[in-house]
């Protein structure tokens, strides 16, 4: 069955966050997926699991990174910061939409690109769980 998403070229990619990363200081980078085609991430979202309260000092970083065909970029394609109490704050199974790069080229995923999800922590960090879900449309050449 043709679905809209289909005619628009919109493709989605469901990421699981490693168990690890429930773990407040945890900190880490995992391979989410290898781009298909040529694709513009036009969303990120993040889903959790458990509920997440935004602390000033102690937080978490989640970011997305494409590091290309070799494995060794170093580009972010989006990014986002449970660094301020009440408006980071997640309730679990919610959705957070994970703020995409200001810089429309790091938007721009190259058949072969390999993606990451990377987790950092400021203080003793946060624990983060849930699943990230990256969207993008075709794009040419």
């Amino acid at each position: 069955m043709t679905t809209r998403d289909t005619l628009l070229g919109t493709r989605r990619f469901a990421v699981y966050i490693p168990l690890a990363w429930a773990t407040a200081g945890t900190t880490g980078e995992e391979p989410a997926l290898r781009a298909p085609i040529r694709l513009q991430v036009t969303a990120v979202r993040f889903i959790a699991k458990a509920a997440i309260t935004g602390h000033a000092t102690n937080y978490a970083t989640v970011s997305v990174e494409n590091k290309g065909a070799a494995g060794t970029g170093t580009t972010e394609v989006a990014s986002f910061a449970f660094d301020t109490p009440t408006t980071d704050d997640v309730a679990a199974f919610d959705e957070k939409a994970i703020t995409l790069s200001g810089t429309a080229a790091n938007l721009i995923l190259v058949a072969g690109d390999v993606v990451s999800i990377k987790k950092a922590v400021a203080a003793s960090g946060l624990a983060v769980s849930g699943i990230i879900i990256i969207e993008g449309t075709t794009v040419g050449s």
